[in-house]
């Protein structure tokens, strides 16, 4: 079992590598004493097999000259040995010595999976898989709940290949200013350009949000994206905006099918309605953003009617 500086030393050294990447640190290695899975290291591949045949056989050669370098059986290597080598480890920084970190990044600009070797109760070994947000070092991305007018929640239209469908969702995003000013409590410096509204502004179109005011974000706490497999938990904001009335008339004027629409405009029934059994809304992050907005709402609307 290892000591408590081993595991400390463990951690800075996982750490080290995915905060390398941008990527979210990890907070704990677990301890499988305690019923916890334990991260035992990043798991590794034998570099040899996934590399390819060309590239393999080049790193072979120099490899060969390096031991036998070390091994004193050589008196020195070539110089354009030692460069190959030294090119080769700064420019492939998943390869260290003859193993491949499996971390894969074909999708880096949205996410990185990272394998670990883990130990688990009974005594058990396997691997313990985690998606890590591209951007997730910083920030883990924003939901927002957008009130228009104090009257409409707006949600987009969005297809979902992993769905196979259209979902109705709640615009969402990264943005540095706004996750940083949630950190500093200084929440009213937001500008309109600060808020990611993604779809909501392309579908809404430039001269409506060119004519729109932001009057409030409120932080609405932080809630995990999935926690068996999703190290990001995202905050949520209410976002309210004032719109010139003619305006969204003009807008959704003739957008009388499903497929016309892309952007909806519902009050807050039809959001309760909708986010029930056999509703429109069935994304997780949409719905806990809306839930914290609502229970937001109906208590400031309280706090108003409370007689002091």
């Amino acid at each position: 079992m290892a000591s408590d500086k081993e595991r400390e030393q463990k951690l800075l050294e996982i750490n080290h590598e995915l905060l390398g990447r941008q990527l979210k640190p990890v907070k704990k290695l677990g301890d499988v004493a305690r019923g916890e899975v334990e991260l035992l290291g990043i798991k590794q591949a034998p570099a040899i097999e996934r590399l390819p045949a060309a590239i393999r056989e080049r790193l072979e050669a120099l490899w060969a000259e390096e031991k036998a370098y070390l091994d004193g059986a050589a008196p020195a290597m070539a110089p354009d040995v030692v460069a190959a080598l030294a090119d080769f480890r700064e420019r492939e920084k998943d390869v260290l010595g003859s193993q491949i970190k499996e971390i894969y990044d074909f999708a880096a600009q949205w996410f990185t999976i990272v394998r670990f070797d883990a130990a688990f109760a009974a005594g058990k070994t396997g691997v313990q898989n985690m998606i890590l947000n591209a951007n997730g070092a910083k920030a883990d991305g924003v939901v927002l709940a957008v009130l228009v007018n104090d009257r409409y929640f707006a949600l987009v239209k969005q297809w979902r290949a992993t769905m196979g469908r259209w979902m109705i969702e709640t615009p969402r995003g990264f943005t540095d200013k706004l996750d940083a000013a949630k950190i500093s409590g200084d929440l009213g410096s937001v500008q309109l350009g600060d808020i990611p509204f993604g779809a909501l502004q392309r579908e809404l179109g430039e001269e409506v949000m060119r004519s729109a005011k932001l009057t409030q974000v409120v932080y609405l706490g932080n809630r995990a994206q999935n926690t068996g497999t999703d190290t990001a938990t995202p905050p949520r904001f209410l976002v309210k905006l004032k719109v010139p009335d003619e305006l969204l008339t003009a807008k959704f004027k003739g957008s009388e099918t499903l497929q016309d629409i892309k952007v909806f405009l519902w009050d807050m029934m039809r959001v309760e309605a909708e986010m029930g059994a056999g509703g429109a809304i069935e994304d997780d992050l949409t719905v806990s953003c809306m839930q914290a907005a609502l229970a937001f709402i109906e208590s400031m609307s309280k706090m108003q009617k409370k007689p002091y």
